[in-house]
């Protein structure tokens, strides 16, 4: 990590205690209806504790918490307990959380967009990456084993690369919160809950 200038990845950082990020809620408004709910909601630090095979009891907490949490949430629960592990509020200068659907549906200016697993919105994704700037040579994908990775999946680390570069280049900004509720500011491990786009 020392060596970027910057780095964007896909998995929320910092988590709150209870109730709903604000950016979580911001970046659902930025998208059209339809494609809202590609971005997860009600991940909260005490979840955590219920790794790595107990969806049943964080499920519960998560009710009694006002929300509870979908299986999907659950899978990627992992991935977010590791970023939460690694980061620290002085990597966020370096590290910043994007997602992937606002920085398409911003690329498309506002357009919509076929849904990521079908071939047209691959196809789509990518000819927005090209106008933007990043062109992915022919065959690129084939240097990934299907059985490690997805395309949808490469697509969106493409579109997190660009986010990452335009975030150096101060072009982008962490999406605004105001009117959104929820929690914002600072998590009790001091990292920022916000989403770039």
């Amino acid at each position: 990590m020392a060596h970027a200038r910057q780095i964007a990845i896909d998995i929320p950082i910092g988590l709150p205690e209870s109730g709903r990020r604000a950016c979580d809620l911001a970046a659902r408004s930025a998208l059209p209806p339809g494609t809202r709910s590609r971005v997860f909601l009600d991940l909260r630090r005490p979840l955590l504790r219920y790794l790595p095979d107990d969806y049943r009891s964080a499920n519960a907490w998560g009710k009694a918490d006002g929300k509870g949490l979908s299986k999907q949430a659950w899978f990627i629960l992992p991935k977010v307990a590791e970023v939460d592990a690694a980061v620290t509020p002085a990597d966020q200068v370096l590290l910043r959380e994007v997602h992937p659907e606002v920085i398409f549906h911003r690329l498309s200016a506002g357009a919509p967009l076929p849904s990521k697993k079908t071939r047209l919105g691959q196809d789509i994704r990518l000819e927005l990456l090209a106008d933007a700037g990043l062109a992915l040579a022919s065959g690129w994908e084939r240097q990934f084993l299907r059985r490690d990775v997805q395309l949808d999946d490469l697509i969106d680390a493409a579109g997190c690369a660009l986010a990452a570069h335009r975030i150096g280049e101060g072009q982008l900004r962490a999406l605004p919160l105001e009117g959104f509720g929820g929690a914002s500011g600072r998590d009790g491990r001091g990292l920022a809950m916000e989403i770039w786009g």
